[in-house]
C-alpha cells in the first residue's frame, strides 16, 4: 500500500509534465496555423492587388487603342455658345481694358485655365466670361507690361477673383492653385483676398454628374442596389472609369459626353471653353436625352 502511494507521487510530476508539454505543442501549433493563415491572406491580397493593376492597365490600354481608333470619327470640339477672344499683352490698349472691366463687373461666372505656348515659350492664362448668349475670352500673356496697363489689369483681375463670383476650373483640388503662383509674382495679386470657396473643381463634380446621368446598363454586373459608383465588374462601354479612384481627364469628359475631340495642341483656348460647356450642362441639370440630342450632327450644322 505504501509502495503504491510512493509510485503515484513519482508518476504525478511526469504526468503533469507530459500534459504541459502537450498543451504547449497545441498552443504553438495554433500560433503557427494562424501565422500561416495570415501569410496566405497577405498573399491573396497581393494577388488581388496585382490582378486589379493588370486588369486596370489592360483596360486602359484597350481604351487608349479604341480611343485612337475612333478619334478620326469624332466631331471636333464645338463650344456651347459663341465667343469672342481678346488677347492681353504689351500691345493692349487701355480702352480695351476699360471695356473688359465693365464686362467683368456684369459677369458672375467665369472659367479659368492656363497653358504654355511651345513656339513662343510663353505662359498664358485664359478666363471665360460666361454670358447667357455668348462668352468673352481673355487670353492673358504672362509677361512684364507697362505700369499703366498693369494697374488696369490688376483692377480687372480683382473684379473677377476678389468678389463672390464663381470660378470654374478642371482639377484644382487645393488652393491656391499652382498656376496662381505664376502670375502672382508678375502681377502682384494678393491671393489672400481670394476666397477658395469661389473655385469649383469641375473634375470632381463631373464624375458624380456623369454617373447619375449615364447609369449602368440593366445587364451590367456592377449594379448593386441602384448604386451608380464605378467598379471592375462594369461592362458599360460608355463608362470608361472602372474603379472608384479613376479620374476623368477633360478631353475624355468631352469625348464621352459629347462625342467630340478636344484638340488642345491646336487651340489651347478650347480647354477653357470645354470647362464652360461642362459647367453649363451640369448646372442646368441636363439629362441623358438632352445630352444625346446635343450629339446629333444636325445640331452642329
Amino acid at each position: 500500500m505504501i509502495s503504491a502511494l510512493n509510485n503515484d507521487r513519482i508518476c504525478n510530476p511526469w504526468y503533469y509534465w507530459v500534459l504541459y508539454t502537450g498543451f504547449m505543442f497545441i498552443v504553438v501549433g495554433i500560433i503557427v496555423l494562424f501565422r500561416k493563415i495570415y501569410l496566405e491572406l497577405q498573399n491573396i491580397k497581393i494577388i488581388i492587388k496585382i490582378f486589379k493593376q493588370q486588369f486596370s492597365s489592360t483596360y486602359r490600354n484597350n481604351v487608349q487603342i479604341k480611343k485612337q481608333k475612333h478619334l478620326t470619327d469624332l466631331l471636333n470640339f464645338i463650344p456651347l455658345r459663341s465667343y469672342k477672344v481678346y488677347t492681353i499683352d504689351q500691345t493692349t490698349s487701355l480702352e480695351r481694358l476699360y471695356m473688359l472691366i465693365e464686362k467683368a463687373g456684369k459677369t458672375t461666372k467665369f472659367s479659368f485655365s492656363t497653358y504654355h505656348d511651345d513656339e513662343s515659350n510663353k505662359n498664358y492664362f485664359v478666363i471665360d466670361f460666361i454670358q447667357p448668349s455668348s462668352s468673352i475670352i481673355i487670353n492673358v500673356e504672362i509677361s512684364k507690361i507697362s505700369h499703366v496697363l498693369n494697374d488696369k489689369l490688376q483692377e480687372l483681375l480683382s473684379i473677377i477673383f476678389y468678389s463672390s463670383n464663381t470660378i470654374y476650373t478642371w482639377n484644382y483640388l487645393s488652393f491656391p492653385p499652382v498656376d496662381f503662383l505664376i502670375y502672382d509674382h508678375i502681377y502682384s495679386m494678393n491671393t489672400d483676398k481670394i476666397n477658395p470657396k469661389n473655385f469649383i473643381s469641375l473634375q470632381h463634380q463631373f464624375k458624380h454628374w456623369y454617373n447619375r446621368t449615364f447609369k449602368h446598363d440593366e445587364n451590367c454586373q456592377q449594379i448593386v442596389d441602384f448604386v451608380d459608383s464605378d467598379g471592375p465588374l462594369c461592362s458599360c462601354p460608355y463608362r470608361p472609369c472602372k474603379f472608384p479612384t479613376d479620374t476623368w481627364s477633360l478631353s475624355m469628359a468631352i469625348m464621352y459626353t459629347f462625342h467630340e475631340h478636344l484638340q488642345l495642341n491646336e487651340n489651347p483656348l478650347e480647354q477653357c471653353l470645354a470647362i464652360t460647356k461642362l459647367a453649363i450642362i451640369i448646372e442646368e441639370g441636363r439629362n441623358r436625352q438632352q445630352i444625346e440630342a446635343l450629339r446629333s450632327p444636325s445640331i452642329h450644322t
